[in-house]
C-alpha cells in the first residue's frame, strides 16, 4: 500500500498567511501604499490587461492551454480584472488566502504548467510596475514605496498559488493511488472468482481426455488430437495458476538462503525445458557469496519469470547475464539478455496486469514478480540498456 502525505492545512505553522508575510517582509505600511497605488492600477486596468494578454497569447503553448479551458479572451480579461481589483482592495485575511489558493487549483484543472503561471505573474508585475512609474513620475519616493509594496503583494500571492499547486497535485496523486488500489483489488477478486470457477472443470476435462487418449491405439490419428487438447488444457491451467498467484496476498517464509542455491535450482528448471537448451546463464563471482533474507521459493519464481522472458526474447538461443552488488543491507541484482529489447511503447506497460505482446502470454508474469519483490521490501524496475533488456531488483541480504 502506498502512503501519501496529507496536504497541510493553511492554519499550520509551517505555511500560514502570517508566516508568509514575515518571510516576505510585508508590513502594515505596505497596505497603506497599496491603497495609494490602487488608483493607478484601476485607472489603467485595460492597458494592463491588453499588455498581459498580448504577451500570453503570443506564446503558442500558453495560448493553446487557455483556449482549451473553454474561455474566450474577453472572459479571461474579465476574470483577471476582478483579480486585480480584489488584490488591491480586499484585506489580506483568510478569505484572500483561500481565493489565491483557488487560482492555483483552477490552473491545475486546466493543466497550466507551473512555469507558465510564474511567468504570467512576472508579466503582471512588469505591466503594473510600468503604470506605477507613470502615475508617480513626479514623486520618486512614493513611486519606490508603491513598487516595493506591489512586489511584496505579488510575492505573497505567488507563494500561496504555488503552494496550492503542490497541495492540489498531492490530492490528485492520492485520488489516483486510491483508484489504482481499488482497481487492483477488483482485479484480484475477479481473478480469484474466475480462476476457481475454471480450475475444477479444467482438471476434469484434462483427466477425461487423458483416459480417452490412453485407450486409443498408438497408431490412431486421434491420439495426436488428444495430445494437442492436453497441451491447451495445460496452458489454461498455467493461466489459472497465474491468476490465483496474482490475486492472493504474498505470504513469504523468510529465511537466510544463499543466492547461488536459488539460481542453481532455477537454472536446472530452465535446462530441463527443451525450448531453452541453447541458453547460457552467466553469473559473476559476487553471487557465490551473497546471502538473501527471502522466501527462496518465491524468489525462484521471480528468476524463473525473468529468465523465461529472456529466453523467449532471444528465441531460445543466447546468453543471460546475472550480476550482483552489495548495497548496505540489500543486494541489488541485475538480469540482462541479448534479445531485441522491449519496444518503447511497451516500457510503461510491462508491470501492468494482463499487458502482454506474447501470443500465448497472460501478462501476469512481471506483475507477479513485482508483487513478490515488493513484499520483501525491494523494488523491481526496467533499466536503460544499449542492447537487450536489463532488469534490476533489490532484496534484503548481505555479502559475508
Amino acid at each position: 500500500m502506498y502512503s501519501v502525505k496529507t496536504p497541510m492545512s493553511i492554519h499550520e505553522a509551517e505555511f500560514s498567511l502570517g508566516r508568509l508575510k514575515i518571510y516576505i517582509g510585508f508590513k502594515e505600511d505596505d497596505l497603506v501604499e497599496l491603497q495609494t497605488a490602487k488608483k493607478a492600477v484601476l485607472e489603467n486596468t485595460e492597458t494592463i490587461l491588453d499588455k498581459f494578454y498580448d504577451q500570453v497569447l503570443d506564446n503558442g503553448i500558453a495560448s493553446g492551454i487557455l483556449k482549451g479551458a473553454g474561455s474566450s479572451v474577453n472572459q479571461l480579461k474579465a476574470t483577471l480584472k476582478i483579480w486585480l481589483s480584489d488584490l488591491f482592495s480586499c484585506p489580506l485575511d483568510e478569505a484572500y488566502f483561500k481565493k489565491q489558493q483557488s487560482i492555483g487549483t483552477r490552473h491545475i484543472e486546466i493543466e497550466l504548467p507551473q512555469p507558465f503561471m510564474v511567468l504570467g505573474m512576472n508579466v503582471i508585475r512588469a505591466t503594473v510596475t510600468d503604470e506605477l512609474i507613470r502615475f508617480f513620475k513626479d514623486d520618486p519616493k512614493k513611486m519606490l514605496r508603491a513598487c516595493h509594496a506591489l512586489n511584496g503583494l505579488l510575492d505573497l500571492s505567488l507563494a500561496i498559488i504555488l503552494q496550492s499547486y503542490q497541495t492540489s497535485r498531492e490530492t490528485l496523486l492520492e485520488e489516483n493511488i486510491n483508484q489504482e488500489n481499488e482497481y487492483i483489488m477488483t482485479i484480484g477478486r475477479m481473478s480469484t472468482s474466475i480462476a476457481h470457477e475454471i480450475k475444477n472443470p479444467l482438471a476434469g476435462i484434462r483427466g477425461a481426455v487423458e483416459v480417452m487418449r490412453d485407450a486409443l491405439p498408438e497408431d490412431d490419428e486421434n491420439k495426436k488430437v488428444m495430445g494437442a487438447i492436453l497441451g491447451q488444457t495445460q496452458r489454461l491451467t498455467g493461466t489459472v495458476t497465474d491468476l490465483l498467484q496474482f490475486a492472493r496476498p504474498v505470504k513469504a517464509n523468510i529465511q537466510d538462503t544463499p543466492l547461488s542455491k536459488i539460481l542453481e535450482s532455477t537454472k536446472l528448471l530452465l535446462k530441463n525445458d527443451p525450448d531453452y537448451k541453447e541458453v547460457v546463464i552467466e553469473t559473476d563471482s559476487a553471487l557465490s557469496q551473497a546471502v538473501l533474507r527471502v522466501d527462496p521459493i518465491l524468489i525462484q519464481d521471480v528468476f524463473w519469470n525473468l529468465f523465461s522472458n529472456a529466453c523467449h526474447a532471444m528465441n531460445g538461443k543466447g546468453r543471460i547475464r546475472v550480476h550482483a552488488e552489495s548495497q548496505k543491507e540489500q543486494i541489488a541484482l541485475f538480469v540482462q539478455d541479448e534479445g531485441p529489447g522491449i519496444p518503447d511503447d511497451w516500457k510503461d506497460k510491462i508491470f501492468s496486469p494482463f499487458a502482454t505482446n506474447k501470443t500465448h502470454g497472460t501478462g501476469l508474469g512481471l506483475p507477479i514478480c513485482k508483487k513478490i519483490v515488493e513484499s520483501h521490501g525491494g523494488r523491481l524496475s526496467l533499466m536503460p540498456s544499449d542492447h537487450g533488456t536489463l532488469f534490476r531488483f533489490t532484496l534484503p541480504g548481505y555479502l559475508p
